[in-house]
């Protein structure tokens, strides 16, 4: 390690349970940090998978707070509810708020003194941060979503026809429309295997790096597409809230940072436009997308530009404080702040949740007697087959297990 300090790095997400996005954004960076010669540590009230893999690489992962023994020098926060936590809690610790997205709620930047620098994952998401936290865009970093490129290989080659496909992602129900229209565009384009990954539909994995390089096409978004590029898959970013394109040598310096949710259009959540986008499938470019990708979301590259801020934090805090001869302390101000406005998202989630139980009750009032008894269908579409993943329990954004366990077209 350099001359320069070692740093006690607090990470906050409000959970360590799934092997989603940012829970992975934390166990990559804590351990390259570990491996660096710094002091991570993990803090969520939500503890599961994550935390165990933290834990076997001896990085501390805590739900309270209070058995922290050092303060950190600097709070690396995701999710404003954890980070507002430890900011209050450390409150002399200067901060950066990292945003993965527009959504969900939790996602929603907070506004607080300790925070001395942001940090998007893309344009999107800096523009959420500017205009949520009157921020101006300068000052916001963008540092892209990544994935361990020693651990995602490049595929050994790559099919000039595409046969086989893989919808990837956590929240994609198996009786979504995204998951009828991709059946039923994969059959119009003639593919042969359609395989279904991820948590809500009951096939979680661990080990992305070795099930991505099996497919062809891969449909994701965020960092499962990144993934899926990073191994040589063509991938179509898309999700149950609708579909972007393609992923080609055409349009990815523009699609690059727009990766997530906030880049897709419902209106093209149909089997013709999906059809379409297989259709645009070329080795050559799959081949040139991948190494592309690889040149931008290098892990190790990632933790150089996060390191970078938050020393510049760290300097930033330092400098104010010497400066502030007032003897005030607006973090008071902003944690008051910051109750009236959750309080608020609560009471609007609480009204969400009140009218959806609502229009169940109306729901399950218009069902006949005769049908009462009838669960509603949770099979998969006609045209799709489902088997059971072997799976370990462990849960990415995607399946655990071989592929061949998952979703087939027939």
């Amino acid at each position: 390690m350099s001359a320069e300090k070692r740093l006690n790095i607090l990470f906050t997400n409000n959970t360590l349970d799934i092997r989603g996005g940012s829970e992975m954004v934390i166990l990559d960076l804590a351990k390259e940090f570990r491996r660096r010669g710094h002091f991570p540590i993990a803090f969520s009230t939500k503890l599961g998978q994550i935390e165990k893999e933290l834990k076997q690489a001896c990085i501390p992962v805590v739900s309270n707070l209070d058995a922290i023994g050092n303060a950190p020098d600097i709070i690396h926060g995701q999710h404003h509810l954890e980070a507002m936590a430890a900011m209050a809690y450390f409150h002399d610790t200067p901060a950066v708020y990292v945003c993965h997205g527009w959504f969900p709620w939790v996602e929603t930047p907070p506004v607080f003194s300790n925070i001395k620098k942001y940090v998007a994952v893309g344009e999107l998401t800096r523009e959420h941060i500017s205009n949520s936290c009157a921020v101006k865009r300068e000052d916001i970093s963008i540092i892209p979503n990544f994935v361990d490129l020693e651990k995602f290989e490049v595929r050994k080659s790559i099919n000039k026809v595409p046969v086989n496909a893989a919808i990837f992602g956590n929240g994609i129900g198996k009786n979504s429309t995204l998951v009828r229209s991709v059946a039923e565009a994969c059959n119009l384009a003639g593919m042969k295997r359609l395989d279904l990954f991820g948590l809500r539909s009951g096939n979680p994995i661990n080990n992305p790096q070795e099930v991505l390089p099996n497919y062809d096409i891969v449909f994701s978004v965020g960092r499962c597409a990144i993934e899926a590029m990073a191994v040589g898959s063509a991938v179509i970013i898309c999700d149950e809230s609708g579909v972007a394109e393609m992923v080609r040598p055409e349009n990815m310096s523009a699609m690059f940072g727009r990766f997530g949710s906030s880049s897709l259009r419902k209106e093209r959540l149909n089997a013709d436009f999906l059809c379409r986008e297989i259709r645009k499938y070329d080795a050559a470019g799959v081949r040139q997308v991948t190494d592309w990708i690889r040149e931008k979301v290098d892990l190790r590259h990632a933790a150089d530009r996060y390191e970078s801020v938050y020393r510049e934090a760290i300097g930033r805090a330092s400098i104010e404080t010497r400066n502030n001869v007032s003897g005030r302390d607006p973090r008071f101000v902003d944690v008051g702040k910051y109750i009236a406005s959750l309080a608020a998202t609560i009471k609007g989630i609480e009204a969400e949740s009140h009218g959806l139980n609502r229009l169940v009750d109306e729901l399950q009032g218009q069902r006949s007697p005769a049908n009462r008894s009838t669960p509603p269908n949770r099979q998969l579409p006609a045209m799709v087959h489902r088997q059971h993943a072997q799976s370990g329990g462990d849960r990415h954004s995607g399946a655990e297990g071989k592929p061949g366990g998952a979703t087939h077209i027939q």
